[in-house]
Order: C-alpha cells, then sequence, then structure tokens
C-alpha cells in the first residue's frame, strides 16, 4: 500500500471570477493540505474587484501558488480548459473559489487515484454550510470505492441532479482524451465532462467524512454553484 510520503505530485486548479472577498478561506484551506506536494494553478478570468491583489499576495508567500489572469473572459468552461493545460502532473485536483477543504481532501483524493488505475476521476461526499458556517445538507452516497464508470453514467442519465459536484481530482491524460469542456455550455460543462469520461473509464468515490470537503455557498439552488462567482456577472 503506498504511503503518504510516496505519493505524487498533484495539481489544485483554482478557476476563479469576482470572488475576492471569499478566496482567502478558500486559499488558506488549500495551502494547507496535509499532502504537500503539488502546484495550486489560479485561473483569474479577468476579475473586476481586487481579485489579482489578494493572488499575487499569496503567490509572494508560496511559491505553489501560480496565478494566471485571462487576457479575456473566458467564462467557467474556458477558464476550466485554460486551467487544467497550464497543469503540469496527471493528477489534476479542480476546486472553487468560495469553498473550505478540509485539510485531508487533496491526500485521500491521491490515494484513491493511484489505488484505482481505471479511474479517471475521484469524488466524494459533501457537507454544504450557509455564510454562517452551519450545515444546511449533506450529501453523501452508498457507492464503494470504485464504480464501473457505465452503471454510474446510467444513473447521471435516469436522474433529475448529478452525484458529482464540481470539485473532483481527475486524469490530466483522461481529460485531454476526451475534449475540453464544452464552452456552449453555460453552467454544466462539468457534469458534461464526467458523463464523457464516465464513458469509457470508472470512477472513486470516498464516502467518509473524515475525506469530505465543505462547500461555503450562497443561499442559491446548488447547481449554480458549478459555475462560481459567474452567477454574480
Amino acid at each position: 500500500m503506498m504511503t503518504h510520503a510516496q505519493l505524487p505530485r498533484v495539481s489544485i486548479c483554482l478557476p476563479t471570477y469576482k470572488r475576492a472577498h471569499l478566496l482567502p478561506r478558500t486559499l488558506d484551506s488549500l495551502l494547507s493540505q496535509s499532502h504537500g506536494d503539488f502546484e495550486l494553478i489560479i485561473n483569474d478570468d479577468r476579475s473586476p474587484d481586487n481579485t489579482e491583489e489578494v493572488c499575487r499576495e499569496y503567490a509572494g508567500r508560496d511559491p505553489r501558488v501560480r496565478y494566471f489572469r485571462n487576457s479575456e473572459n473566458l467564462r467557467y468552461a474556458g477558464n476550466q480548459n485554460a486551467a487544467i493545460c497550464r497543469a503540469a502532473t496527471d493528477y489534476v485536483g479542480i476546486v472553487h473559489d468560495g469553498d473550505v477543504y478540509r485539510k485531508d481532501m487533496v491526500e485521500k483524493w491521491t490515494l484513491a487515484l493511484t489505488r484505482h488505475p481505471t479511474a479517471a476521476l475521484v469524488f466524494n461526499a459533501v457537507e454544504v454550510l450557509n455564510f454562517d458556517g452551519q450545515v444546511v445538507s449533506t450529501h453523501r452516497h452508498r457507492y464503494g470505492g470504485h464504480i464501473p464508470g457505465r452503471e454510474l453514467l446510467d444513473e447521471m442519465l435516469e436522474s433529475e441532479g448529478s452525484p458529482i459536484f464540481g470539485i473532483v481530482m481527475v486524469r490530466r491524460a483522461r481529460v485531454l482524451e476526451a475534449g475540453p469542456f464544452d464552452t456552449r455550455l453555460p453552467v454544466l460543462a462539468d457534469v458534461d465532462m464526467w458523463m464523457r469520461l464516465l464513458l469509457r473509464h470508472d470512477a472513486a468515490y470516498i464516502a467518509e467524512e473524515y475525506a469530505k470537503w465543505k462547500a461555503v455557498l450562497p443561499d442559491l439552488p446548488i447547481f449554480t454553484n458549478y459555475s462560481g462567482g459567474y452567477v454574480n456577472q
């Protein structure tokens, strides 16, 4: 069994837009991860607020932080594509601006993908908090650690919602094989991507509480957070 010291280097992609007031808590939770061998790619979609100032301050303090500002506004899917193309490793975590993550999340994600080589992505249970830090809902499924891709795809096709939120770790090579996130889709380009991956590959799942993330969302329907700060544009 792979030990913590043997975990591969990973990339964390943080696409962001107009969330400067929320970014510090997200960045603090990411930079304190138990698996610290990573690059943190912040892809700023030309935010009109002081996002650049916040990110450059963090980049100046921690060499793992790589900040990029798009020359034009790419919207959600385009910004995801730009961030993943900049990743230097095959293990790529995709996270949202404004969310807060447990310090073992990246470690558990990476372990899951190394243990399940046929999985193109790993996702996990989630608690949804309001701005006061109160749990308003919990999303947990009865999946095992390994899920056959076609089975999960069939479930998603028959369901009104998606069991996979926009926060996952993927194998970069598999995403590039599947093609880019579809820029024609305004908010659900990530769900489209997960379904394309599941058509050919399996998934890994983490149900234990210690491995879940905590997403801090506004009082909006959950699906709107797929577009991060873009819901306010």
